[in-house]
């Protein structure tokens, strides 16, 4: 009686005999690698997707265009999938919040002056924010693609607040990520503060002596630098929805 083959079987060849086979049993996988359709997740916006017709009102945002009678739909609140991964985005937006603070946390002092001969590249005014944008590059790209599969890789509320408005996210995805982002970052701050003993520190980034700088010019530099970045992004968004990226 022949039987079909078994996957996780296969049979090679003695180096002897060519006539004698070894059979090399493999365990099977207890695991499967998955990736969860989202049309507002990073890191692969709109290239994992599922069709139109598999959507359910738990999930409208697998497939893009959705209604916005789904997208407001309340029966997402009963998925058990869509708490694990409002659950998962806590964990990251906790560790995000926590390994980023712990490495550019300094004490709360003002820094030593700089001086002429190298300017304000010699002191924790420079320092302090170059070593947290690294970090913070660094540590982003990685949660992205570790979350971006699972959850969307949103991990900051205003992100998912601004997928809602822009119809890449249901109503209760929104309530579930952002309330757990909250959550889960204020345990990160309180985790920081006992760690570090205290509560008077800084957190790297950028920060204005008063003395130094007047506040209204630090602002009016800061905004326009920030209404400088946004053109280009909006220019790369429409060139990708002109020209969409094609699966291979």
């Amino acid at each position: 009686m022949l039987q079909s083959p078994n996957p996780d079987t296969e049979k090679a060849i003695s180096p002897i005999n060519n006539n004698n086979t070894t059979t090399i049993t493999h365990p099977q996988k207890l695991y499967r690698p998955t990736t969860q359709p989202f049309i507002g997740r990073l890191g692969g916006n709109q290239s994992f997707t599922s069709p139109s017709q598999t959507s359910t009102n738990a999930l409208p945002d697998t497939t893009p265009c959705m209604p916005l009678s789904s997208q407001l739909h309340l029966s997402g609140f009963k998925c058990i999938s869509l708490w694990k991964a409002a659950l998962l985005e806590g964990l990251g937006s906790f560790m995000l919040n926590f390994l980023t603070i712990w490495i550019s946390s300094s004490p709360s002092t003002f820094p030593v002056p700089s001086n002429a001969q190298w300017g304000n590249f010699n002191n924790a005014a420079f320092l302090g924010p170059l070593v947290g944008g690294l970090t913070n590059w660094v540590l982003i790209t990685l949660f992205t693609y570790a979350f971006g599969a699972v959850t969307g890789a949103h991990l900051n509320p205003t992100i998912t607040i601004a997928t809602f408005f822009a119809r890449l996210c249901s109503l209760p995805r929104m309530v579930l990520y952002v309330s757990f982002q909250t959550s889960f970052s204020a345990l990160a701050g309180l985790m920081i503060r006992t760690a570090l003993g205290t509560r008077e520190f800084k957190a790297g980034g950028c920060w204005v002596d008063t003395d130094v700088v007047v506040a209204d010019i630090a602002a009016c530099m800061v905004h326009g630098v920030f209404y400088f970045l946004i053109p280009p992004w909006e220019e790369l968004e429409e060139r990708v929805q002109r020209h969409p990226f094609e699966k291979k």
